[in-house]
């Protein structure tokens, strides 16, 4: 078997039969992947910077991002945000310079080494962690895509009262 053939499970993995959307993220040690898992995703600037951004439907868009994504590691996060969740705050932030994931997220206090802005966001958008190895996923009990915490809406009036 090639190991550029189509990775069934994989992609069962990635789909959802909730309205999300999905983002891929790919590292090379599991532990790193158990603490996403349980401590949410730690990113700078943007989300898009850091993950691939995937229909989950597209077989060659799946593929695409595992042959160029490979040299990253061989685990594979996965993250879903409910489209509920991003549809209301991004119209709730319009006209505005944030974006629906600073709302989602927790800011930490330093910048990172390159001056931009941390953020960590929330492990209830992390679905679980991918084996490509083992063509295994590995489900985050606090995966819960679609639940607006009090704790957005307490960042939504953070953000814009700056």
């Amino acid at each position: 078997m090639s190991e550029h053939t189509h990775d069934i499970a994989f992609h069962k993995f990635i789909s959802s039969n909730n309205d999300v959307l999905k983002y891929l993220h790919n590292t090379s040690d599991e532990e790193i992947a158990i603490s996403i898992m349980q401590n949410g995703f730690r990113f700078e600037s943007r989300l898009d910077y850091t993950t691939d951004m995937v229909s989950g439907n597209d077989v060659v868009q799946i593929e695409y991002f595992k042959l160029i994504r490979k040299k990253y590691g061989k685990f594979t996060m996965v993250i879903h945000i409910g489209k509920n969740i991003v549809d209301k705050y991004n119209l709730l932030l319009k006209n505005t310079v944030f974006f629906f994931y600073e709302v989602i997220s927790t800011l930490e206090s330093e910048l990172s080494q390159d001056g931009e802005s941390v953020f960590v966001l929330n492990p209830q958008f992390v679905k679980g962690y991918y084996i490509h190895e083992k063509k295994i996923g590995i489900i985050n009990p606090l995966y819960n895509p679609n639940n607006d915490l009090p704790e957005f809406e307490q960042n939504l009036q953070r953000l814009l009262s700056k």
